[in-house]
């Protein structure tokens, strides 16, 4: 009897220890690392009596540093961090000892001053394992090619993953070389240059205000609630300061072999799910089906996959691999009609068995592929 109340004693205390955690909530929106969710192209079965022969790809560049804004609303909440401490020093909050251990070590990254939007280490190299997979699953069209394409966007982060992915694909002593990028790319970036986007989509009313409604859910409300009794903080947190403590979280995860970070444990799992859904709203109206602007941005990339395995040579083997940003697969998921919810996406509720989510349409390194078989 003593020996059984122990242990309910000490799972009590650890039930809310994101140290403790054996199996951490693994989604995170846009910044999920490919790790997490993957697949592999290797397990793809073979169709009967086929053999392909061209391969077309637009793919997501890998895991990255933030941007200069985003590092910078990050630094904003760090300071949080003293206050955290202090109110568990005061025997306020519930977070346990490990993570305020965890919490107390934890330093900024300096790389990130001097390197945001490039492609972390950790990026490099899950496209080059990536591009390894692909080798090998594909090593008779490779082999036997008689034309091909790779093209990055004009940003450094997807060149950066251009190369990473070819340093793995390629086979027995091949050299494949990529293409020249050029700011006004109709395949691998068309939105980036459409001004009735950036109007009626970036700037417009229509993502604020479906942001603002599930930003006043009871369901964001309830993060609210529990982040704050969580630090014991005794300032009200707003949702922006929500937010930005969020993306310290993903971020820094995604540096982590073992996906975890100190800032992640000021979240519980249900926590994490309301959070990852604010970006899915952002994502359905800003790529996704709540436009149809979006679809047809996306229909600009598929031309040319249609030229190359319809309008192409018949019997030519090939390859094209474009490198791009999330922007352009929602775009494509949008074009192709898929991923569609219903009732549809919107900031008034979260659908919670919804097929419209970020975290595994487009992580870090997400890819679309299709193969012409013959």
């Amino acid at each position: 009897m003593w020996k059984l109340l122990v242990v309910l004693l000490v799972y009590k205390a650890n039930a809310k220890c994101y140290w403790n955690s054996k199996c951490p909530y693994r989604l995170f929106g846009t910044k999920t690392p490919y790790e997490a969710v993957r697949g592999d192209v290797r397990d793809l079965p073979p169709l009967e009596q086929c053999e392909p022969v061209s391969v077309w790809m637009m793919m997501r560049h890998g895991t990255r540093h933030p941007e200069v804004d985003e590092v910078a609303q990050m630094k904003a909440v760090v300071a949080l961090r003293t206050d955290i401490l202090q109110a568990h020093e005061e025997g306020r909050g519930e977070m346990c000892a490990q993570d305020i251990q965890n919490l107390r070590k934890w330093t900024w990254n300096r790389n990130l001053d001097v390197s945001p939007s490039d492609l972390t280490v950790e990026g490099m190299e899950e496209l080059q394992s990536i591009g390894s997979r692909f080798g090998e699953k594909f090593s008779n069209v490779l082999e036997n090619m008689q034309q091909y394409k790779i093209r990055a966007s004009i940003e450094l982060r997807t060149q950066m993953s251009a190369k990473a992915f070819v340093k793995g694909l390629q086979r027995n002593n091949q050299t494949l070389y990529i293409s020249t990028s050029f700011p006004n790319d109709l395949t691998a970036r068309p939105y980036r240059y459409c001004k009735k986007r950036f109007y009626d989509i970036l700037i417009g009313d229509k993502i604020p205000e479906e942001t603002a409604k599930y930003l006043q859910s009871r369901d964001f409300l309830k993060v609210l609630t529990s982040v704050q009794k969580r630090t014991g903080l005794t300032g009200a947190l707003s949702a922006k300061t929500i937010l930005q403590i969020y993306d310290l979280c993903r971020f820094y995860r995604s540096y982590s072999v073992r996906l975890s970070d100190a800032w992640c444990a000021l979240f519980s799992d249900s926590d994490l799910k309301a959070l990852e859904y604010v970006e899915d709203v952002q994502h359905y109206y800003r790529n996704g089906h709540g436009d149809p602007m979006n679809a047809k941005l996306g229909a600009s990339s598929l031309k040319d996959l249609y030229q190359k395995f319809v309008q192409g040579k018949q019997g030519v083997n090939s390859f094209s691999g474009y490198f791009s940003h999330d922007t352009m697969l929602g775009m494509l998921y949008a074009a192709l009609g898929i991923y569609a919810d219903t009732p549809v996406i919107s900031g008034f509720e979260r659908v919670k068995k919804r097929q419209w989510r970020t975290s595994f349409l487009t992580p870090y390194a997400a890819n679309f592929v299709a193969i012409l078989n013959k």
